[in-house]
């Protein structure tokens, strides 16, 4: 009999048993502080979203227009596909007056 062969092979021997699959995670929760600038006054929430989640998406939730505001973390301008991954705070920025 040569290697790899089938015959004489030990047939008592228990089948392997494979671990279940786990039901996938539930999305990690981040939590975003928002400041929404406007003249005279500023808006201050905190909402907690789903990672991964866009700012896109986040804008919709809160009823911002898209179009029509700037995203800023700091100083730096934050693109509306970009996911949100890790706790965050940002200032949303109105850029039409609506009128």
């Amino acid at each position: 009999m040569h290697r790899g062969s089938s015959k004489g092979a030990r047939t008592d021997r228990a089948p392997e048993i494979l671990p279940l699959s786990a039901p996938p995670a539930p999305p990690a929760i981040v939590r975003v502080e928002l400041e929404t600038a406007r003249a005279g006054r500023s808006e201050h929430r905190v909402l907690e979203v789903a990672s991964g989640t866009t700012v896109r998406q986040l804008l919709r939730s809160i009823g911002q227009p898209i179009e029509g505001c700037a995203v800023l973390d700091g100083e730096r301008p934050v693109p509306s596909d970009e996911p949100l991954v890790g706790p965050r705070r940002l200032t949303i920025v109105p850029t039409f007056s609506g009128g």
